[in-house]
């Protein structure tokens, strides 16, 4: 498709207008970057891990990934007061029962009603063999109990294993 067809100018004219809408609004709520320096002990280094964050409780979650070591995780830590400038940050090592294989380039959601963050998918070697299991980690911001894996079995036909 060349640059003057209707299908592109139409294309153009709606990012135009999505940068010239969503771009100031994005300028006004940004917010500086805060930098952390979490009381040890702390995390492996690593790529290919997830995080969320739960806003309620300022806390983030990470799972998995592939440290600097070279070897691929399952840990999960937990970072209190991931957002708040004052309040000195601290790791916490969660140990959940029945974690699911290492891996890295998974997907990964939180729930903070239910205080739950389930995973998709991911590498069990660097980016093969994939898998697409899906499971659940209750109480993943570390409180509300023992946090514990449940691997899910969804009915209706499995998406293709990926990262």
């Amino acid at each position: 498709m060349s640059v003057g067809t209707p299908k592109a100018l139409l294309r153009s004219a709606m990012l135009m207008t999505i940068v010239t809408v969503v771009w100031p609004i994005c300028q006004a709520q940004a917010q500086a970057w805060i930098d952390r320096t979490p009381a040890p002990p702390a995390p492996l280094p690593r790529w290919g891990h997830s995080a969320v964050i739960d806003l309620t409780m300022d806390t983030m979650v990470i799972f998995g990934g592939k440290g600097s070591n070279g070897t691929n995780l399952n840990d999960v830590w937990t970072l209190t007061h991931a957002t708040d400038s004052v309040l000195q940050s601290s790791w916490v090592q969660l140990q959940p029962a029945g974690p699911p294989a290492a891996r890295l380039w998974h997907s990964a959601v939180y729930d903070p009603v239910s205080n739950r963050m389930t995973i998709f998918g991911g590498g069990l070697g660097s980016t093969s063999p994939c898998v697409n299991g899906v499971s659940v980690l209750t109480n993943a911001n570390g409180s509300g109990g023992a946090p514990t894996w449940m691997p899910l079995a969804p009915s209706g036909a499995a998406p293709a294993p990926r990262a």
